[in-house]
């Protein structure tokens, strides 16, 4: 489960950079192009702490379900955007769920090998 973590989280980074050209002529917002980027790594960075000290208090697998399920909550909520600031705000959303799935794995290996 935690490879598969990783490999969504980054799968994701690489579609969407591949597609936001495309994404941002569709809208006709020059703008937009940058934030769409930029508010997922804000979001993803500013989330890192919480999702570890939640990881600490409800446990690894629980939180990173739940990490997974906010990723693919903001996912289909991208998918179903209207407009450039529904999917820049949506990718806020995805963007907590993958700094938990990315942080999780991290912290998961930490737990499972000895520092040795």
């Amino acid at each position: 489960m935690p490879q598969l973590s990783v490999f969504l989280a980054a799968l994701d980074m690489t579609i969407v950079t591949t597609a936001l050209p495309t994404i941002s002529e569709h809208f006709h917002s020059v703008s937009g192009y940058i934030w769409v980027g930029s508010a997922f790594q804000l979001a993803a960075a500013a989330s890192t702490p919480n999702w570890g000290k939640f990881s600490d208090v409800w446990g690894r697998k629980n939180v990173l379900l739940a990490a997974a399920a906010v990723f693919l909550l903001g996912s289909a909520l991208c998918g179903a955007a209207v407009n450039i600031a529904m999917i820049i705000a949506r990718r806020a959303v995805q963007g907590i769920g993958a700094g938990g799935l990315l942080t999780l794995v991290n912290i998961i290996i930490g737990d499972l090998f000895s520092q040795r």
